[in-house]
C-alpha cells in the first residue's frame, strides 16, 4: 500500500469517516472535525502507523495534507537509510 493510501486510511480512522478522500491540497478547514485536538490524534496515529516521530515544531507547521505527506516520506526515507 502506498504512503498516500495508508495516510488516507489513517485520516478515515481518526476522523471516523470511511468516505473521506484526501488530497495534498486539502487544508485543516476542509475537514470539519480537524481541530487542534484532532491534529494531535492524527499526528500520533501517523507516527504509530509508520514508525516515525515528528518533532512538535514540525507538526505545528503542517499547512495542508501535502506537507504531512512530504514530511512523512522524508522521515520514512531517513529511517531506511539509518
Amino acid at each position: 500500500m502506498e504512503t498516500k493510501e495508508r495516510l488516507e486510511q489513517i485520516f478515515r480512522d481518526v476522523f471516523d469517516d470511511d468516505g473521506l478522500n484526501i488530497s495534498d491540497e486539502m487544508i485543516i478547514a476542509d475537514i470539519e472535525r480537524w481541530d487542534s485536538f484532532m491534529h494531535v490524534q492524527l499526528v500520533i496515529a501517523i507516527e504509530e502507523a509508520f514508525g516515525v516521530k515528528f518533532e512538535i515544531a514540525e507538526a505545528v507547521k503542517f499547512k495542508d495534507i501535502g506537507d504531512i505527506r512530504r514530511m512523512l516520506e522524508e522521515k520514512i526515507a531517513a529511517n531506511t537509510h539509518n
